[in-house]
């Protein structure tokens, strides 16, 4: 073989070589910055479950408990389902007003709604990974918006945002776990 062949080949392995070490390193780069997003949206899935929001979920999941046989009940007779539309509506306001003779969960839920802003805001700007965050609280984000939606419908419309981060977490959830 020729200098010049020798000369041309040897320029072709190195542009390849550059090229593959160029992708591999956008490849290790793209894996640290979604490691950095798993690694946030562990820090608030952990937020949620050692702060106050903790606190806040026993409370509002102890009170859905307690009235789990009223609302089965309830969900199960057969109405129109403008009439069940509001009777959810009644006892959610109930839920948030008056718990059984306390405060009502309002300062709870308000707690939660306010980690779901957070957590919504952080997948939104691509700091939070979105898989990591369904995985975690998609259950607990459909069951909370089940439960809740009449009061924070009902609450957006004279506080703006307010629950927009579970309503927007909970719309991007898989359709098997949509409410």
């Amino acid at each position: 073989m020729s200098a010049a062949k020798c000369r041309v080949w040897l320029d072709v392995l190195t542009k390849v070589g550059a090229l593959a070490g160029g992708l591999f390193a956008l490849w290790q780069y793209l894996e640290a910055k979604q490691d950095a997003r798993v690694e946030q949206t562990f820090t608030l899935v952990g937020a949620m479950e050692q702060s106050e929001a903790a606190k806040a979920r026993a409370i509002i999941s102890a009170e859905l408990r307690g009235r789990l046989v009223e609302l089965t009940r309830i969900r199960m007779t057969p109405m129109p389902p403008a009439v069940a539309a509001e009777v959810h509506a009644k006892v959610v306001r109930i839920l948030v007003s008056d718990s059984r003779g306390g405060s009502g969960l309002g300062a709870e839920l308000t707690l939660l709604l306010d980690q779901f802003d957070k957590l919504q805001i952080c997948v939104e700007k691509g700091l939070c990974d979105r898989d990591t965050a369904q995985v975690f609280l998609g259950d607990y984000a459909r069951t909370l918006w089940s439960n809740f939606r009449p009061h924070i419908e009902e609450q957006s419309k004279s506080i703006p945002g307010y629950g927009a981060g579970l309503r927007r977490f909970v719309a991007t959830l898989p359709a098997e776990q949509t409410p």
